[in-house]
């Protein structure tokens, strides 16, 4: 037993190798997130985004989770640029809005450069 109290599951897109059909995926996703909910877990989640409609690549982690944050990197003038965008956050208020961010080695750091 861990005791583990945090846990990142990079990427639940490798779910999809092990289950039959999307509504059994959707089932899987939604216990896991019910047991780390359970046990008091604090979870962090990575999907990979299919197309640029939808947010989610799954359909339903946009209702199982406190918290959604998208990562964008687009090309620019010749030039890759990264930015965040916290589209759900539950119990706070949030901006709307996508702002540049960069990885460096103090980690993610939000650029307070205004909104993109």
């Amino acid at each position: 037993k861990l005791n583990a109290k945090r846990i990142v599951i990079d990427s639940i897109s490798g779910l999809e190798f092990q289950y039959e059909g999307d509504s059994s995926l959707r089932a899987a996703i939604f216990r896991l997130s019910a047991l780390l909910r359970e046990i008091k877990c604090t979870s962090l989640m990575t999907s990979e985004m299919v197309g640029s409609e939808n947010y989610t690549r799954f359909g339903i982690e946009e209702f199982i989770t406190q918290g959604l944050i998208q990562l964008f990197l687009r090309e620019e003038a010749g030039e890759l640029r990264r930015s965040i965008l916290v589209r759900k956050m539950r119990g706070t208020s949030h901006s709307l809005k996508r702002y540049p961010f960069e990885i460096g080695d103090k980690g993610l750091i939000v650029l307070p450069s205004g909104e993109i």
